[in-house]
């Protein structure tokens, strides 16, 4: 018999496993923890102002990235069914995850390949790169496109 440190009423539903069938089908607490940060309802994924972002970034968006980002508030991904582009609700949370800030000043990581490779725009002149997540320094970048509106033109596609 499992201990219960708790009287359940009614289950999360997002700490269910796949498929969930009775309570016994709920994820220890370690791994809810796990589930509740993908998740949950935590700030990063409350629908952020372009100001917001701004704040956060310490300076104005460029455009046409900040145009982009005033209509696309969700994270998506690109046709090849790999690149995922941040949207409004991710992109603080996607660069304070992967500490973009520290590693690569003046760039903010916009989008990723699905595989561990960030896409990050240079804030100065606009330049999408590609970069391992293990080596977010700019000299171990590679470019992409020479301005978001060539990548978004592109499809937002990236070497694979």
């Amino acid at each position: 018999m499992r201990p219960r440190t708790a009287v359940v009423s009614e289950p999360n539903p997002a700490l269910h496993l796949t498929p969930p069938c009775s309570l016994d089908g709920i994820a220890h607490r370690v791994m809810a923890v796990q589930v509740s940060c993908s998740f949950g309802h935590r700030r990063a994924q409350g629908v952020q102002s372009l100001e917001e972002v701004e704040t956060w970034l310490g300076r104005p968006l460029p455009e046409p990235y900040r145009s982009f980002l005033a209509g696309t508030a969700v994270s998506f991904l690109a046709a090849n069914g790999r690149t995922l582009v941040y949207g409004r609700t991710a992109v603080m949370e996607r660069n304070d995850t992967h500490e973009s800030r520290a590693y690569c000043p003046g760039h903010l990581m916009i989008g990723d390949n699905s595989g561990g490779v960030a896409l990050v725009l240079s804030l100065a002149d606009g330049q999408v790169h590609s970069v391992g997540m293990g080596a977010m320094t700019p000299d171990c970048f590679e470019p992409v496109a020479q301005s978001f509106a060539a990548w978004q033109a592109a499809g937002f596609l990236c070497a694979e």
